[in-house]
């Protein structure tokens, strides 16, 4: 993930009926828990976003904050996980939450060619609700798609079209 002020994306994103080309921009560098990160805005919300070693973790995603800061990629090992025990913001109320990453390799074509993307895959539960992050990382260029679930239903889907 390419962070750097000025970078920009763009996403075909889907949620719900609603399908769009939304555009999502670095503008400033901010702190993301202890962490120097940087604020992306898009059309749905701020993102705050920073490298912790080898994790990238994020404070907030669209319209939810997450205390610590949710790691949605790490340098795992396969089979290994990373746990996560903090508390979720979302539409005015907090609440606790567990998650557990895992890191997988896919591979998919883009542009006629074969590519490996790294996949972070977070499971989030919060109270009565079972949030689902996949992410699929293009070395290089960023995330590629992101899809989120909530109780196995997809809320929201980001295919990258272009960027950096």
């Amino acid at each position: 993930m390419p962070l750097e002020v000025g970078n920009i994306w763009t996403y075909q994103c889907t949620s719900g009926l609603l399908n769009r080309v939304a555009t999502l921009k670095i503008d400033e560098q901010t702190a993301v828990g202890q962490h120097k990160g940087y604020a992306l805005e898009s059309e749905f919300g701020q993102t705050t976003m920073a490298w912790q070693n080898d994790k990238l973790i994020v404070g907030k995603l669209a319209n939810s904050e997450f205390f610590p800061p949710l790691p949605i990629y790490a340098n795992l090992k396969e089979g290994k996980t990373l746990e996560w025990t903090g508390t979720l913001r979302h539409s005015g109320t907090s609440q606790s939450a567990k998650a557990t990453l895992t890191t997988l390799q896919s591979e998919e074509k883009i542009d006629g060619k074969k590519v490996k993307l790294t996949v972070g895959q977070v499971n989030l539960v919060a109270e009565n609700e079972k949030h689902e992050l996949t992410t699929w990382f293009y070395t290089g260029k960023g995330i590629y798609l992101q899809e989120h679930r909530i109780n196995d239903k997809l809320a929201t889907r980001l295919r990258y079209v272009s960027g950096p």
